[in-house]
């Protein structure tokens, strides 16, 4: 076998490596659609609620969203 050979067979792994995640993508593409159809958009809002609901009792919101905390840092840098 020469060098050309070895490519060859090389090339023709990776084309086959690609055509099996061409294939692959296909498929999962059309199962995350039939997915997304068959959500119960209602039900995971309430899911989603409910959650964040139960995370406020167990730890409150904070008093500030750090908003203030990070423009005083970057003054440091500009001033600097």
């Amino acid at each position: 076998m020469n060098d050309t050979d070895s490519s060859e067979t090389k090339n023709s792994g990776a084309q086959k490596w690609v055509d099996a995640w061409i294939h692959a993508g296909d498929a999962l593409e059309k199962i995350r659609h039939n997915n997304v159809k068959l959500a119960d958009t209602a039900e995971g809002l309430r899911s989603f609620t409910g959650s964040v609901l139960n995370v406020l009792r167990t730890r409150p919101a904070a008093k500030t969203s750090g908003l203030v905390e990070q423009q005083r840092i970057f003054s440091k840098f500009r001033a600097s």
